[in-house]
């Protein structure tokens, strides 16, 4: 072979090293955990966030050249079918997966989203990226938000019916009480307690319709 053939191909070599260096410093600087199987699940690629993950929650870093499906720990047989599940389905229907799932890795529990992302050479799929979130923060903030809805839904609710109620038997009374037989002194005292207990009814009207609105933006910010 001349000499010519020779350099062109340690060119060739040199340029795929650079390149693999290059997208390796990239995926290794994404906050989140990336790893590139083979459709039989041996690990392809695997990033630093990925590795350092792994040391977590197996104790060992993942390795290239592994299957995914050894990655795993006792007890958690349902996360390992619907993992497996999810990896066969990217595969056979060519398009993303995504799943929310709260992990159990004693002693620390967390929400991870795992998108599945089929990978192309053309019209060949050669494996699947798996893009692991950390979501934790993220459930923390809607379990917070359906809490306040809770309690906003309560509190209007309760206004409706457990302080209402009443006032409206106070004010029925009122209205059917025989004011004819009463002195003017107590006319006046029965005038105060009506007027009173209709401003009452506005602040309980008000306090329901902010509580309907609070709930309702509420809901409106989890979609």
């Amino acid at each position: 072979m001349s000499e010519q053939p020779v350099r062109a191909i340690a060119e060739m070599l040199q340029e795929l090293d650079i390149s693999r260096q290059i997208l390796r410093i990239i995926f290794d600087n994404i906050k989140s955990a990336m790893l590139l199987c083979a459709p039989d699940t041996r690990i392809i690629f695997v990033n630093k966030h990925a590795r350092l993950g792994s040391m977590t929650t197996h104790g060992r870093a993942m390795q290239v050249g592994e299957s995914i499906m050894s990655y795993r720990v006792e007890g958690d047989e349902e996360i390992h079918q619907q993992f497996r599940a999810n990896f066969e389905r990217a595969l056979q229907t060519k398009t993303p997966i995504v799943d929310e799932r709260e992990m159990h890795f004693a002693p620390v529990t967390f929400w991870i989203r795992t998108e599945y992302t089929p990978i192309f050479d053309g019209d060949k799929i050669v494996g699947v990226l798996l893009h692991f979130h950390n979501i934790t923060d993220r459930k923390k903030m809607e379990t917070w938000t359906e809490y306040q809805a809770n309690i906003l839904n309560h509190i209007a609710w309760s206004q409706s019916h457990e302080t209402r109620q009443p006032l409206a038997t106070l004010l029925g009374l009122i209205n059917i009480l025989d004011k004819t037989s009463l002195t003017d002194e107590n006319k006046e005292i029965i005038a105060l307690v009506e007027k009173s207990a209709c401003k009452l009814e506005t602040v309980i009207s008000q306090n329901v319709i902010r509580a309907n609105m609070g709930s309702t933006n509420e809901d409106r910010s989890r979609k």
